[in-house]
């Protein structure tokens, strides 16, 4: 929101940090979860940022993962070419195979630059900067880090009980989900992002396995699924866990 806020309000906001920015909220966002997106005042396609790049006026940097599946760097790039094409000066940090908000190995670089985007262009005060600078090379503290998974023993569950919970689920977050089977190994699928094994603790409980690099997927380290039968024993859903997050998706 860093950039519509810095192109709808001008005089309001001088220096703003856009991470993973939309172009377009429209075409983004799922309108039946947010509700219809009115208008610009401007009589411009409701919700795009594009046409309004030519009212930036402060300082404005953008930072976007490569790998980031749920922002696609695309936005970053039209927005981009929006400024470029209206005159307007920008800086841009890319973080190569960095997912949406830089979880990985990056993540203590991506807060550095923003803090030290804020010091030099909101204060004058060197020894703040300084101070910033020396703070953000340690991991600082309430900001995200990767998530601590806990150790877990994976079972050998068989192909008959596997094979039932083959299939297409959804809606879920950010779309729907398919199932598949494939020589004992049950896959999860957010259409049209790829697939990714799952791995058991029970019969009914599994994980998402662990890769050695960042994962495309931000869920990939710390997502648990736990697969519920109806009254009939057919399965009618999963449920999926992050943390305190919890999602039922239901089975089509």
């Amino acid at each position: 929101m860093a950039v519509r806020g810095m192109l709808s309000a001008p005089d309001v906001y001088s220096v703003g940090v856009a991470s993973a920015p939309i172009s377009n909220h429209t075409d983004h966002y799922n309108t039946v979860k947010v509700g219809p997106i009115l208008p610009d005042l401007e009589g411009d396609p409701p919700g795009t940022n594009v046409p309004l790049a030519k009212h930036l006026q402060g300082k404005l940097l953008i930072i976007h993962g490569t790998a980031d599946w749920h922002v696609p760097i695309g936005h970053a790039m039209r927005l981009v070419k929006a400024f470029i094409e209206a005159g307007k000066p920008i800086d841009l940090l890319i973080m190569p195979d960095e997912n949406h908000g830089s979880p990985g190995i990056s993540v203590g670089y991506g807060w550095d630059a923003r803090l030290r985007y804020f010091c030099e262009h909101l204060s004058t005060d060197v020894e703040l900067t300084a101070l910033a600078q020396r703070r953000f090379r340690k991991q600082p503290q309430g900001l995200p880090t990767r998530p601590q998974v806990r150790e877990r023993i994976a079972i050998t569950v068989s192909s008959e009980i596997l094979a039932d919970y083959v299939g297409t689920y959804g809606p879920g977050p950010f779309g729907d989900f398919e199932v598949t089977l494939a020589d004992n190994q049950l896959m999860l699928e957010l259409i049209g992002f790829g697939k990714y094994p799952v791995v058991a603790v029970s019969e009914t409980n599994f994980f998402i396995k662990r890769h050695s690099r960042p994962s495309r997927w931000r869920w990939e380290e710390n997502l648990q699924i736990e697969f519920v039968r109806g009254d009939n024993g057919a399965v009618k859903h999963f449920v999926m866990r992050q943390g305190s997050a919890e999602t039922t998706v239901p089975r089509k």
